[in-house]
């Protein structure tokens, strides 16, 4: 029995990162911050693939802008309108960490 249950929770905490969305945002700044993007006007980039967490997108092509201050988003992370949808992401990797519905 013990095998077992740590057998699975190993599988759980593996399937973690896949599974589980990053809140870089709080509840209450989401919103704001979606009708902040809206105003800004940024075409949208065409991703032939699904956009979804943990999607690595293309180094060319994509435009990163920077997040406000205000909004108190993790160091160095860009968001990105793509497939019009908002995605925060890695500017290191290109990986997408949250879709901002």
């Amino acid at each position: 029995m013990k095998k077992s249950l740590l057998a699975l929770t190993a599988f759980f905490v593996g399937a973690l990162p896949y599974t589980v969305q990053a809140q870089f945002f709080r509840v209450e700044e989401r919103p704001r911050f979606h009708e902040f993007i809206v105003k800004q006007h940024h075409p949208s980039f065409r991703f032939k693939k699904e956009v979804r967490v943990g999607v690595v997108l293309p180094e060319v092509g994509v435009t990163y802008y920077e997040v406000p201050g205000e909004y108190h988003v993790k160091p160095g992370y860009r968001y990105a309108v793509v497939n019009d949808r908002v995605v925060i992401v890695d500017p290191r990797t290109h990986r997408i960490e949250e879709i901002i519905e």
